[in-house]
């Protein structure tokens, strides 16, 4: 595997947690949760572009 190989995979699997988050939010735990959304977009949008700096070396 390769490091592009890898860091697609990890987009994929912080994607999914996203979607899972995203879809349990209930208002007693909102306040967490929006923060683990925040930083997993925050990490996210990090690997789309070191991903899109690797893909285009």
């Amino acid at each position: 595997m390769t490091e592009l190989d890898l860091l697609k995979e990890e987009i994929k699997d912080i994607e999914g947690d996203l979607f899972r988050i995203r879809g349990s939010l209930q208002k007693q735990d909102n306040g967490v949760k929006l923060s683990r959304i925040a930083i997993k977009t925050r990490t996210l949008d990090r690997l789309k572009a070191l991903a899109k700096r690797e893909n285009a070396a």
